[in-house]
C-alpha cells in the first residue's frame, strides 16, 4: 500500500504553509488551486462531515437524545475539523489532529454499541477502558509515526465495531425494525467500503489518475480527485452508521414504535418521531 505519493513532485510544490511535515500526502498535486490550501479538493470534501455532524447534533437537541449521541456526533465533527486543516497544511501536527479522532470516534460508537439496555451493564469500566486503549495508542502512534500502525490499529477498532453491529442486529426479531436496521447497515458498510476501495485506487495508480485528470483538464478533473471521493463516501458511511447507533438504542428500550428513518436523496437516514420529519431549520 503507497501512502507516500509523487515525493518528488509535491515536496518541492511550497506554498503559504512552507515544507511538508506530515508523513503522509496524496495523490493531489499541491498548492495547484489556491496558496494558502496545500490539496484543495482533499480539503474542502471534508465540509461533509461537518454538516452532516451539525446536523446529527441538531436531530439530538431536537429529540432530547442521550449525552452519548452528542459526543457521538462532535467527534464525527473533530474528525472533519482535522482532515480539513491537515490537508490545508500538510503539517504533521495538524495529521494528527486528522488521525487520532477517527480513533476517539470510534471509541465513542463501541461504547454506544455495547451499552444499549436502559440501565448501564458495564458501568464505569468500559468508558475507562476505551479511554485507556485510546490513549495507548495515540502515545504510541505519536512516538513511531507510522501511518500503518495507525491505519491497522483503526482498522481493528473498526471490526470490533462492525462484529457488535452484527451481534445486535441478530438480537433484534423479524420484522419492521430489524428492516430498518438491515438498510442503515448496508448504507453505512456500502457507501464505506466503495470509500475504500476509491481510497486505494488513489493510492496504487496515482500516476494514471494525474495523467487523467491532465487530460480531462478543469473543470471535470476534479471528478478524479478520488481522495476527495473518498472523504465524501465515509462520511455519509459514517454518518449512517451513528444514525443506526441511535435507533438501535430506541428499539433495545423498547421504542422502535415511536421511531421511524427518513431518507434524503436515498443516502442521508435521519431518525424521527413517527409521522413526522426532522427538519434542518
Amino acid at each position: 500500500m503507497h501512502i507516500q505519493l509523487a515525493e518528488s513532485h509535491n515536496a518541492t510544490t511550497l506554498g503559504y504553509w512552507g515544507k511538508r511535515t506530515a508523513t503522509l500526502d496524496w495523490c493531489e498535486e499541491n498548492y495547484v488551486v489556491c496558496k494558502y490550501i496545500a490539496e484543495f479538493h482533499n480539503t474542502i470534501t471534508n465540509a461533509v462531515f461537518m454538516l452532516l455532524a451539525l446536523y446529527g447534533l441538531h436531530v439530538v437537541r431536537k429529540l432530547n437524545h442521550e449525552t452519548r449521541f452528542m459526543a457521538t456526533f462532535g467527534s464525527f465533527m473533530l474528525i472533519g475539523i482535522g482532515s480539513w486543516f491537515f490537508h490545508m497544511t500538510l503539517l504533521y501536527e495538524m495529521q494528527l489532529l486528522d488521525e487520532l479522532p477517527m480513533l476517539y470516534a470510534t471509541c465513542v460508537l463501541i461504547y454506544n454499541g455495547f451499552e444499549t439496555k436502559e440501565k448501564l451493564v458495564h458501568g464505569w469500566k468500559l468508558p475507562a477502558l476505551l479511554t485507556g486503549i485510546a490513549l495507548l495508542i495515540s502515545a504510541v502512534y505519536v512516538f513511531v509515526k507510522n501511518p500503518l500502525f495507525h491505519h491497522w490499529s483503526y482498522a481493528l477498532l473498526t471490526a470490533v465495531l462492525l462484529l457488535r453491529a452484527l451481534y445486535l442486529f441478530t438480537c433484534v426479531p423479524t420484522g419492521e425494525a430489524r428492516n430498518t436496521m438491515r438498510r442503515l447497515l448496508i448504507s453505512s458498510w456500502s457507501m464505506y467500503a466503495l470509500g475504500f476501495l476509491v481510497w486505494n485506487i488513489d493510492n496504487e495508480f496515482c500516476p494514471q489518475i494525474r495523467a487523467a485528470r491532465a487530460y480531462i483538464g478543469s473543470p471535470w478533473d476534479s471528478l478524479l480527485q478520488l481522495h476527495g471521493w473518498w472523504h465524501i463516501l465515509t462520511g455519509l458511511g459514517s454518518y449512517a452508521y451513528m444514525v443506526f447507533s441511535q435507533y438501535i438504542r430506541q428499539v433495545q428500550l423498547g421504542k422502535a414504535d415511536l421511531y421511524t428513518i427518513h431518507w434524503t436523496m436515498g443516502v442521508v437516514p435521519t431518525i424521527t418521531l413517527a409521522n413526522t420529519k426532522v427538519k434542518l431549520v
